[in-house]
């Protein structure tokens, strides 16, 4: 494959992307094969003057002055869905803008439309400038001439045809700009957004131009000390609110990143995401006083398959009631109309030893969304499965977790 740019395009667990020797130095593409490398988010061999790049569970972007690599989700519509459904903004803050912006009602719901339309107001209504002084030697003074300066650097050695100036130049506050480019270069990566807000997003990109990218929990921290510092300054106030929502909602999605001079690089693992959906389905529709959903709670804490050793366990979600486990729920980042023989008996080991009630396992399913009483263990244990339509991926996942929560109610009551 000829290699005619420093850009390489993979797909999630993809085809290998394999170019020459000679034209990957040429593209100068060791930097980002290195990190990412190290990062787990490919893997690379090389054989007989070829480097063969090989794409993993990963979605995102590297970006640098010189090279970029960008990995495309497998299914476009699943990763915008399943991305949406768990950095959704917070019902109360769809209350408040609605209430707001009546002529948007239908939108509201949208982050892209929302922080575009703030930022616009914002750049419209003037954004705050900040003046930062500099000095300069000139043989045309400008600002304000340093006499002393003048006389040490250039008059006590003879040269009379130079100065030492001092001036300002105003500038959009840094600090400021690296917080709304590191927001738009999130939306900007939103297969789902419409081409005319992607256009008005570009415009305030180029506006931005040379602003640093943040990492998002320092673009978090920075949005968080600017909202106090603008309190009074509406327009910057809101565009820095709905910025900060955005941030909070899309951390739980990029949980690779690393900071890049002139660049950025975040990537997604899809495995994880899948598993916060899978959370997020099951936090929406296991409600109740005393009932709470927690993500791998039992990470770390050397809990093992039996009271006196053996591996340890780690189920990705458990629903408690009143402390206790009720639900063990595993996400299964795979494709299927049918439970696998070997996922049952790891989710059964997990049910017995944590002495659930009913254990879960939700896959993908590219036909409909399909749920099922798998059976009953020994001990009366209830092991259900269902997979979450490709094409409505949220929609099934709420599906497929409110039918679990009725197997619970049904497996209590023949308890």
């Amino acid at each position: 494959m000829a290699l005619t740019s420093s850009h390489i395009n993979l797909i999630e667990r993809g085809l290998p992307y394999i170019v020459t020797e000679r034209e990957w130095e040429a593209h100068g593409l060791d930097e980002v094969s290195t990190v990412l490398r190290n990062l787990g988010v490919i893997g690379e061999s090389y054989a007989g003057g070829f480097r063969i790049v090989e794409p993993r569970q990963f979605v995102g972007y590297y970006r640098n002055r010189s090279c970029s690599l960008a990995i495309d989700p497998r299914r476009v519509e699943l990763f915008e869905d399943v991305r949406r459904f768990v950095a959704g903004f917070p019902e109360k803050q769809v209350t408040a803008e609605t209430s707001a912006t009546s002529d948007e009602k239908l939108h509201l719901i949208d982050p892209a439309i929302l922080f575009c339309s703030a930022l616009e107001s914002a750049v419209q209504a003037g954004l705050p400038l900040l003046y930062h002084r500099f000095s300069i030697a000139t043989s045309h003074p400008r600002g304000r001439i340093n006499f002393t300066e003048t006389f040490r650097k250039f008059q006590s050695r003879g040269i009379l045809h130079k100065v030492a100036c001092e001036s300002s130049a105003r500038q959009y506050d840094p600090r400021l700009t690296s917080v709304l480019s590191t927001v738009i270069s999130l939306l900007r990566r939103d297969y789902s957004i419409p081409s005319g807000i992607l256009g008005r997003l570009e415009i305030f990109a180029c506006l931005f131009e040379g602003a640093r990218i943040y990492r998002i929990p320092e673009a978090k921290d920075a949005a968080e000390s600017l909202i106090r510092n603008y309190d009074g300054w509406t327009e910057v106030r809101r565009v820095l609110l709905l910025g900060q929502a955005i941030l909070t909602n899309q951390e739980q999605v990029w949980d690779v990143q690393l900071p890049i001079a002139g660049g950025e690089c975040r990537f997604c693992n899809m495995d994880r995401l899948w598993e916060i959906a899978v959370l997020t389905a099951f936090q929406r529709t296991w409600r109740g006083e005393g009932r709470t959903v927690e993500y791998h709670p039992y990470r770390n804490r050397n809990f093992t398959l039996f009271p006196g050793g053996g591996p340890e366990i780690d189920p990705d979600v458990v629903a408690f009631e009143a402390g206790k486990p009720a639900m063990i729920i595993d996400a299964k980042y795979s494709d299927t109309e049918q439970p696998a023989a070997g996922d049952l008996y790891q989710l059964l080991c997990y049910v017995r030893r944590l002495k659930a009630d009913i254990g879960v396992l939700v896959y993908l399913s590219s036909q409909s969304t399909w749920h099922s009483m798998v059976g009953r263990a020994e001990g009366n244990v209830a092991i259900a499965a269902g997979g979450a339509s490709t094409h409505k991926t949220s929609q099934g996942l709420l599906q497929v977790s409110g039918a679990v929560c009725t197997d619970y109610e049904a497996a209590i009551s023949k308890a």
